[in-house]
């Protein structure tokens, strides 16, 4: 190739991204925010990225990587007190692609976990909602938007 030629192949493309960021910016003034097909949007890519990359607990205020157990099979009491410390009002088990339980003492274990508010010295029971986990991380999303505690524990799609 000459260099005539990637200069204008370079200057083409050059033009394509400059024709793609003004429509952009025309386009956004039109996309409204707050609306329905973006929220869903939102929720959809957040479940995307979430379920495909790795298995984690989320709060509005932290992120957890690398959570020890690699499927619901393997998820175990000690796995779960890193949640309950976390001190969330309710916990979203996002088990992958289905919806799968995890065994009965885990669940029974959880739903007897319970937080004490300090300031009244009264105790609350934290929620524990089970769902496949592209349905936890829109019910999170969701929860969170409203300024609900929540941990969202998340294993991989």
């Amino acid at each position: 190739m000459q260099a005539e030629s990637l200069w204008l192949i370079v200057l083409a493309c050059a033009a394509a991204t400059f024709v793609w960021r003004a429509l952009g910016v025309v386009v956004v003034k039109r996309i409204d925010a707050g609306g329905a097909l973006f929220q869903w949007v939102t929720c959809v890519s957040y479940a995307m990225v979430a379920g495909l990359i790795f298995r984690m607990i989320i709060m509005p205020e932290s992120l957890l990587r690398d959570w020890v157990p690699q499927t619901i099979d393997q998820l175990e009491l000690e796995h779960t007190r890193m949640v309950t410390e976390l001190d969330p009002e309710i916990i979203l088990l996002g088990t992958g692609k289905s919806l799968r339980f995890p065994h009965a003492e885990l669940i029974s274990a959880l739903a007897r976990a319970h937080d004490v508010d300090f300031l009244s010295g009264h105790s609350k029971q934290i929620g524990v909602e089970v769902m496949d986990t592209a349905a936890a991380c829109r019910t999170y999303n969701i929860l969170s938007a409203e300024g609900r505690s929540v941990a969202a524990a998340l294993f991989m799609i």
